[in-house]
């Protein structure tokens, strides 16, 4: 049995030392110095950290905060790059070659166009009395766009 499982504080002050305002402290056999009768711990670095609840949705909404005031684009560059690579193969049947400029413009559009069709399915949702985007929700923004001619998507 360790002994620091079946210890238990003594009250008594004897053999224990009283710093310069006058508080008992009193040590244990194999741990670190405790003080008074509740034994916290004298050292700051162990303080125990109780996280607090938070309300439903805190998390998301702190994510839309933190996307909406970034620069960087959501999608990564590389993979952003090969889908490129790859519908351009699918059209045209060869590969082309492309300057970073270029991909950076598309990548900056398509970012653009999700980000709108992502906007105009949660007003859809809010019009629906929902908080909740559904896919319905993204087949009418699509039947929408269709239906004044923009083959968006």
């Amino acid at each position: 049995m360790s002994a620091q499982s079946s210890q238990t504080l003594s009250l008594s002050t004897q053999g224990s030392k009283s710093d310069s305002q006058g508080t008992v402290i009193s040590s244990r056999v194999g741990g670190r110095p405790r003080i008074g009768a509740k034994a916290k711990l004298l050292d700051d670095q162990e303080e125990i950290h109780h996280h607090k609840r938070r309300r439903p949705g805190t998390k998301a909404l702190e994510e839309i905060r933190k996307y909406q005031k970034s620069t960087t684009p959501l999608v990564p560059r590389e993979p952003f790059r090969r889908l490129v690579n790859e519908i351009v193969l699918e059209m045209t049947g060869r590969t082309l070659r492309m300057e970073a400029e270029a991909i950076t413009a598309l990548q900056e559009a398509a970012e653009a166009l999700l980000v709108t069709v992502f906007e105009a399915a949660n007003r859809c949702a809010i019009h629906g009395h929902r908080m909740t985007v559904m896919p319905s929700d993204f087949a009418l923004v699509r039947w929408i766009l269709n239906a004044f001619g923009n083959k968006i998507i």
